[in-house]
């Protein structure tokens, strides 16, 4: 299973301070829809150079169908860009276009999607890479929200997934039992008091045990 770090801070100093203490433990940083939009996608750039081993995603949850926007931000140095799954299926398959045109790759991030099951399914059905199995704070907070719902319809699909909203060093084994392939850490890493720190133990945990298709529909 891989580790995300997804970064949302306000200016690019910021970002690349918290790059650089965490970028040995995870294998994907995620630089989230504030950044980019105030520090424009020269931060993609910067990034990439910096940490050319580690995947770079561009998570402006892109709507551009007609695969533009999604181009430049793979221009600008994105190995992946996330698509919302509230967007139109022409949108999702103009990302994927635009994506395979470069070798690179289209997560659809299933934040606020009802039936996200189902629309994982259509996801990967359409060509994308992987799906993002997202509860947003607003969801978490509902009386019937529970972490092992999130992961139990992530294995269900049973399409390549990544898992967000909450994920800490206390539940990163129930992510891993869920056959996850991304664990997606936000708060968790970058609001800690040592960011490295707390990075390097959510990354000792994980077992390195590779996902099939046959562990992830038992």
């Amino acid at each position: 299973m891989k580790l995300q770090v997804a970064i949302d801070v306000p200016s690019m100093e910021s970002a690349l301070q918290l790059v650089t203490k965490v970028a040995e433990f995870v294998d994907i940083v995620a630089l989230g829809a504030h950044l980019l939009q105030s520090s424009g996608l020269n931060v993609l750039s910067v990034v990439k150079e910096a940490y050319p081993d580690r995947l770079v995603l561009a998570d402006l949850m892109a709507l551009g169908g007609d695969g533009r926007e999604v181009s430049s931000f793979f221009a600008a140095g994105a190995d992946i860009v996330s698509v919302p799954g509230a967007a139109d299926d022409s949108a999702i398959a103009g990302a994927v276009e635009a994506a395979a045109f470069r070798s690179k790759s289209v997560v659809v991030d299933l934040l606020g999607v009802k039936d996200k099951v189902v629309r994982a399914k259509e996801a990967h059905r359409l060509g994308a890479n992987y799906v993002s199995f997202h509860a947003g704070v607003a969801e978490r907070s509902t009386p019937d929200y529970e972490m092992n719902g999130l992961l139990r319809a992530g294995k269900e699909s049973l399409v390549p997934f990544a898992v967000a909203g909450g994920v800490s060093l206390s539940n990163i084994e129930a992510v891993q039992r869920a056959c996850a392939d991304i664990a997606v850490v936000g708060r968790a890493i970058c609001t800690a008091d040592d960011p490295a720190s707390a990075a390097q133990r959510i990354r000792n945990s994980i077992l390195w045990r590779p996902v099939t298709a046959s562990t992830r529909g038992s």
